[in-house]
C-alpha cells in the first residue's frame, strides 16, 4: 500500500469511555505481570540463598549432627561423597536423550 493511501485511510475508534475500559484493563495485566515478576526475583532469590546454605556452607537440616570430613575438594559432610558428574541421561521409555 502506498504512504498516501494509508494517510486517507480512516481508521475507526471506540468511543472515549470503551477506550478507558480498554485502558483500564489493560493497566490491571500490566499491575499483575509486574507483581508476577517481582514475585519471581524473590523466588529465584531465595531458591539460590538456600542452595548457597545447603551446599555450600553445609546448613542443612541436621547439619548441627552431621561432622564434617575431608574430600578432595576440602571438608564436606559425613556420607557424602565427591563423585563426577555423569551426562548420561535416560529418557521415560528407556531411551537415551541427547545433550
Amino acid at each position: 500500500m502506498a504512504i498516501a493511501l494509508l494517510k486517507e485511510l480512516e481508521i475507526p475508534f471506540p468511543p472515549f469511555a470503551t477506550q478507558r475500559r480498554i485502558a483500564a484493563i489493560l493497566s490491571a495485566y500490566d499491575d499483575l505481570i509486574e507483581n508476577n515478576t517481582q514475585r519471581i526475583r524473590i523466588l529465584e532469590e531465595m531458591a539460590q540463598a538456600l542452595y548457597r546454605e545447603w551446599f555450600v556452607h553445609f546448613r542443612f537440616l541436621g547439619h548441627e549432627d552431621v561432622p564434617l570430613v575431608e574430600s578432595a575438594l576440602g571438608p564436606i559432610p559425613q556420607g557424602w561423597a565427591v563423585v563426577p558428574l555423569v551426562v548420561d541421561h535416560t529418557g521415560r521409555r528407556g531411551n537415551e536423550v541427547s545433550l
